[in-house]
């Protein structure tokens, strides 16, 4: 496994709690439980393993599928932002939908997700990874 994988899945767990943290604060998802592929599981947990795995998701479209298609370097970082945005939201409420969420926490369910992929990209790059470049 290479270091981008490695800072991926860093990235992905800091982003997991990022929006664990900020469904059981923000939302008030402080208690019941939720079905996550099959397991009973903490609905901030649930939200948080949604958010880590959009996050790793949006990391593995970056780094293999994105230098295939943008042929501009100016437009690779604001690409690179964009995708992972849309995808860390986009991810997270589709995920939290196949498991059962109402469809009306759509909009939370994004914001929620792009935020917390944003936010934790931000704290891994800056404080954990020591990169100065934000989302990459």
């Amino acid at each position: 496994m290479g270091t981008n994988m490695q800072d991926d899945i860093v990235r992905a767990g800091i982003s997991g709690l990022t929006g664990g943290l900020a469904s059981y604060t923000l939302l008030n998802e402080q208690g019941g439980t939720a079905s996550f592929f099959g397991l009973q599981l903490p609905t901030s947990a649930v939200i948080g393993s949604s958010v880590a795995i959009a996050s790793l998701l949006g990391d593995t479209l970056h780094d293999y599928v994105l230098p295939h298609i943008s042929k501009n370097n100016k437009l690779n970082n604001f690409e690179s932002s964009l995708l992972q945005i849309g995808v860390g939201g986009g991810g997270t409420a589709g995920i939290l939908l196949y498991n059962g969420a109402p469809a009306q926490s759509i909009p939370n369910s994004f914001l929620l997700g792009a935020g917390s992929v944003v936010g934790g990209h931000y704290v891994t790059d800056r404080w954990i990874l020591g990169k100065s470049n934000m989302l990459y």
